[in-house]
């Protein structure tokens, strides 16, 4: 598995780094919240990988929250 890029989200609470991974001719993308979550996506497509992943990431954040 080869990183390819990364990101940096800025978000008012903190930012979101999400790296993007190439691994088989198909795209992997972790994103990070400080310490608190890491959430993974993949497919064919890059940039809907990433938004998978920040998609997961927003998803397991509210359940947080409301906890």
């Amino acid at each position: 598995m080869k990183q390819i890029e990364f990101f940096i989200v800025p978000h008012p609470r903190g930012t979101v780094r999400v790296d993007v991974y190439k691994k088989n001719g198909s795209y992997e993308a972790h994103a990070k919240f400080k310490d608190v979550a890491t959430v993974q996506a993949s497919g064919n497509d890059k940039h809907f990988a990433v938004l998978q992943a920040l998609h997961e990431l927003a998803k397991f954040l509210n359940k947080y929250k409301g906890s």
